[in-house]
């Protein structure tokens, strides 16, 4: 027992000034680890220290930044999809060119800052966008999206997208396309940093981002320049943005299908392996795509025009361009649900070959007409709202750099569109 008089004394602490800037803000104790903090390398997120001067990626390797893919793809650099293909949008500036939207000066963010209206877009994306989207959304899935700031804010872009679409006020689409626009790009940058390390503990929130940005992109370039933005004049390499990201998210799954497959995704692959299974059992297209396809290939092998400006590379890679589209009808044939349907039209784009992608970038005829068959498989895909018309913009936009000679070869894509 204490004597009488004797006062406990309070033992004393040293507050530490030393933490990073990111902990501070959210006013989070740091552990101060160096060059990134345990709290940021959780978040995946830019780890910052007020007296260094320097600012540290939270990934456990050394990562570049995040880099803009380049408009305009030369044939040297169009290589295998990968998870780097995925790309990036310029930040938007003072006023975003693409949606003619001011950025009011009070509505600057930053990864992981989230207020009201943010809540709103949460409440929408749960409740009304998610049921829309190839990926079923479970609960564990919404639970590992709260530690993953770059998801939140895709499954806010998303929702942002959604309420622009539904929303008949000029105004408030103008809103909605800015906001989705300002956390598309909040999520890239940790999206990306996440990618160079992908492993079992990250992999199905980056394909879930994955997913997100394909809605994102699908919702987002709708016009004939978006989708196919080859003008007269313009060089021949181009890669249309859309096609470029697709690619790029075929390819990562492919690069992580072992930590997917015993994921709380894993039943997606299972149920993928349906469209692999019915091409195995001999399906068939629809008698009108067959025949349609099937002048296109004769035409490639036989006419003097293709052949004599066509290498042996580049046949091979019509044939193979073919060949998987008519796969991809044949499976559709089977009864696809709506969600494998949308897959497939995306594994075209994933898995025809890097010679096929040049020679579309270059409008090489039989390219052209075959992405106008495409446009087919994608007018299946169009009971959801991210896909509506897609292929009929996408077909005028193949159309226009078509000759009238060629017109033949586009009949049954032109009557059905």
């Amino acid at each position: 027992m204490p004597t009488a008089g004797v006062q406990k004394t309070r033992r004393s602490h040293t507050k530490s000034r030393g933490g990073c800037q990111e902990c501070k803000r959210r006013k989070l104790k740091c552990g101060e680890q160096k060059p990134a903090c345990s709290g940021c390398v959780k978040r995946e997120i830019q780890c910052e220290y007020v007296n260094s001067g320097t600012s540290h990626p939270s990934a456990n390797v050394d990562l570049p930044a995040p880099t803009l893919p380049p408009t305009r793809v030369p044939s040297s650099s169009i290589g295998s999809p990968t998870p780097s293909s995925i790309p990036v949008r310029e930040p938007p500036s003072a006023v975003d060119p693409r949606l003619g939207v001011s950025t009011p000066a009070d509505t600057e963010r930053r990864v992981g800052h989230f207020d009201m209206e943010d809540m709103n877009l949460w409440h929408h994306f749960i409740k009304v966008t998610a049921p829309t989207l190839t990926t079923p959304w479970k609960e564990d899935l919404v639970q590992r999206a709260l530690s993953c700031d770059y998801l939140v804010h895709g499954m806010l872009a998303s929702g942002a997208l959604h309420l622009g679409y539904l929303s008949s006020d000029p105004k408030e689409k103008d809103k909605y396309a800015f906001l989705a626009s300002q956390h598309h790009d909040l999520a890239l940058g940790p999206f990306q940093r996440a990618m160079a390390n992908v492993n079992a503990g990250n992999a199905n929130q980056l394909w879930v981002f994955s997913t997100l940005l394909m809605t994102f992109t699908y919702a987002s370039y709708r016009s004939t320049e978006h989708l196919f933005p080859f003008s007269e004049g313009a060089s021949n390499e181009v890669l249309s943005n859309w096609m470029f990201c697709l690619r790029g998210c075929v390819g990562f799954v492919q690069t992580a299908l072992e930590h997917l497959e015993g994921g709380p995704l894993g039943f997606i692959i299972s149920e993928g392996m349906k469209v692999e299974t019915a091409i195995a059992d001999g399906a068939v297209p629809d008698p009108e795509v067959d025949q349609s396809l099937s002048l296109l290939r004769t035409a490639v092998f036989q006419m003097p025009l293709i052949k004599s400006t066509t290498t042996v590379e580049e046949m091979e890679a019509y044939a193979d361009a073919i060949e998987r589209l008519r796969n991809m009808f044949a499976a559709y044939s089977r009864g696809l649900t709506s969600q494998m349907t949308r897959a497939t039209a995306a594994l075209w784009v994933g898995r025809v070959s890097d010679t096929f992608i040049r020679l579309l970038s270059e409008k090489r005829p039989p390219a052209l007409i075959l992405t106008a068959h495409y446009c087919l498989l994608l007018k299946y895909c169009e009971n959801v709202w991210y896909m509506e018309q897609r292929s009929y913009y996408l077909f005028e936009a193949v159309k226009q750099s078509l000759g009238e000679q060629w017109a033949p070869y586009v009949e049954y894509p032109h009557r059905v569109l």
